[in-house]
């Protein structure tokens, strides 16, 4: 299995950033990509994805929901099957951040595919959806 991940610190509190993390179909407020997530039962998802000018649809299903600690998700679409851990540790300065991908159940071609995105493509998403993520966190309340 393919694994890819980055962290960030963000100067906000677990429990600021849950209400964005958990709530799959707010990650279009911070994805790197322009997303579109829509709840089609508990625990359930439907998304669509516009990325490098293709578009793609996939189902989501939580696994895990532990609030302000971790959210575990599958999503599977044509490219693969892939699960998502967004993990909050609180910090005196903050929360850091981890998200991680893990490939799974990959044909040889999604193999490739994934193997060739990973350092150039979904790395970089993973790092600009956590800035997008900590500039929508620390915005002043109104």
């Amino acid at each position: 299995m393919r694994t890819f991940s980055a962290r960030k610190t963000i100067n906000a509190m677990p429990s600021e950033l849950w209400p964005l993390i958990a709530d799959l179909t707010r990650h279009a407020e911070w994805s790197a990509d322009s997303i579109e997530i829509t709840e089609v039962g508990k625990d359930r998802y439907s998304s669509r994805a516009d990325a490098r000018g293709k578009t793609f649809r996939a189902q989501i299903e939580v696994t895990t929901s532990l609030p302000e600690e971790l959210l575990e998700f599958r999503v599977r679409d044509a490219t693969g099957s892939y699960i998502h851990r967004i993990g909050l540790a609180e910090l005196e300065t903050g929360t850091m951040v981890t998200r991680q991908v893990t490939a799974e159940k990959l044909n040889l071609g999604q193999q490739v595919l994934a193997s060739a995105a990973r350092t150039p493509i979904r790395i970089p998403s993973l790092e600009a959806s956590l800035e997008r993520l900590a500039a929508l966190a620390t915005l002043p309340s109104a």
